[in-house]
């Protein structure tokens, strides 16, 4: 895989990128891809609201089934060869092979105030997912196929080819 680049805040995640345009497959509720990153961040993220009890163990549940959902409802698996959910800083290598990046907020039920923002997307062939934060599912999740990927369980990468 290529060498991991020195994190920079803001300048390796693809959302801060001004030539990012995320793809929409047809179909989606929302097909109308923004025409530059200040609009794909401004496309509202969903919500989703988990009991207070047992919160990191739930937040664990929501990364899992997450990439499992996009996974199974993968518009393209001759080229989109992952999935992944991440709430820590991140970058990728080639901005252009991700798909349908959306933003989760998971809420504690209860207490307003204490959320967790993921981001979740596709990663199409040709691609390297860099995680500059903590691993563990509470704040990470893969799900992709071994033929064109391989996952760095020392870094928390994702390479695809």
């Amino acid at each position: 895989p290529e060498h991991k680049p020195e994190y920079k805040p803001g300048h390796w995640n693809p959302a801060h990128k001004p030539e990012y345009k995320p793809e929409y497959p047809t179909g989606q509720k929302n097909n109308t891809a923004p025409v530059n990153a200040r609009d794909a961040l401004a496309v509202a993220p969903e919500t989703i609201v988990l009991d207070k009890r047992d919160f990191i163990n739930k937040r664990r549940w929501f990364t899992q089934e997450k990439v499992a959902w996009y996974m199974a409802n993968n518009p393209n698996p001759a080229q989109v060869v992952a999935a992944v959910c991440y709430n820590q800083d991140y970058g990728v290598r080639n901005p252009d092979n991700i798909l349908l990046r959306q933003s989760w907020v998971v809420v504690r039920d209860g207490l307003s105030l204490e959320h967790v923002t993921y981001d979740c997307m596709y990663i199409k062939r040709d691609n390297t997912f860099w995680t500059y934060g903590d691993g563990g599912y509470e704040n990470l999740a893969y799900s992709y196929n071994s033929e064109f990927c391989t996952y760095d369980s020392n870094t928390g990468d994702l390479d695809c080819k």
